[in-house]
């Protein structure tokens, strides 16, 4: 049975629009519990990711969008959101 190569501009922008989505999420779970700095972080966490996603092999694009997943992440921790935890009582 032949083996399907997924080119690689795919697969990037396929783990971009994930992280897009992922950011969004994490915005309106902000949103909903006040934190308005890590809310707008990973609004721009999502729009740097979709930049990315829009252009796959572009390093400086994703650079862009790694390190704003980093500071979105940094204000989550912040308002004492971790991972695997639940979120903090308002």
């Amino acid at each position: 049975m032949p083996t399907t190569v997924i080119p690689l501009s795919v697969r990037l922008a396929a783990f971009h629009e994930s992280q897009r989505d992922w950011h969004r999420e994490m915005a309106r779970k902000h949103g909903d519990h006040g934190h308005e700095r890590a809310e707008q972080d990973h609004l721009d966490a999502a729009a740097a990711h979709e930049a990315a996603r829009a252009k796959p092999l572009d390093e400086r694009l994703a650079g862009a969008a790694m390190r704003a997943s980093a500071v979105a992440d940094q204000a989550s921790q912040k308002v004492g959101v971790r991972p695997f935890r639940p979120w903090p009582k308002r």
